[in-house]
């Protein structure tokens, strides 16, 4: 364990964003892994275990975009005086992409989409870093198809939604605290790696 990461606050905070099937989940298993190894503490807050408890449908897309993030941060308060790392399966910055999305493929209007996306800006800077990690939209289908997953996943798989999401990361990648920006396509260990230099 590096120097760096011992003289942290408690907890640290690591963020992960990103495309579908850019191999999130893969990540954090390891990155969960390997601070165990070496003694510390974590939590994952998981964006599959939130979805799966919210009663809120995902055809009330506004409810449903303000719910998930906030499970999150009531996730983050629960555990930050338990555990040395949190690691976020889609955090609170997501929210901002989110509603973006929204506001650019029409399914609200701008300006209400412009309010939506701060929503938890107060709260964007708990993240100590985040970790966006990215694949083309086709690449990202041809994944989602030949990998189980929950009904949910589908609603952010058309290539339109894609699209507009590969834009929204890239415009509003300035906002992202200390972000590393992984390619998705190399392999999972490779990708582990390059986490694990950016956070020594």
């Amino acid at each position: 364990m590096s120097k760096k990461f011992l003289i942290m606050k408690k907890p640290y905070l690591i963020e992960f964003l990103g495309m579908p099937r850019a191999g999130k989940t893969t990540q954090i298993k390891l990155l969960k892994k390997y601070f165990e190894s070496r003694g510390k503490k974590v939590h994952v807050i998981s964006d599959r275990e939130r979805a799966a408890r919210m009663y809120t449908p995902p055809d009330e897309p506004i409810a449903y975009d303000l719910v998930i993030p906030a499970l999150g941060l009531e996730a983050y308060f629960k555990h930050r005086d338990k555990v040395d790392v949190i690691i976020a399966d889609r955090g609170f910055q997501d929210g901002r992409i989110w509603f973006d999305i929204k506001g650019r493929l029409g399914e609200i209007p701008l300006k209400r989409a412009k309010q939506l996306k701060d929503t938890f800006l107060e709260y964007e800077n708990l993240a100590d870093c985040t970790i966006c990690m990215m694949v083309d939209p086709t690449t990202a289908v041809g994944r989602h198809q030949n990998t189980k997953h929950m009904k949910v996943d589908d609603l952010g798989l058309s290539l339109p939604y894609l699209n507009a999401l590969v834009k929204s990361y890239k415009q509003h990648r300035r906002h992202f605290k200390n972000c590393l920006w992984i390619n998705g396509n190399k392999t999972p260990q490779e990708m582990h790696n390059n986490i694990l230099s950016f956070l020594k």
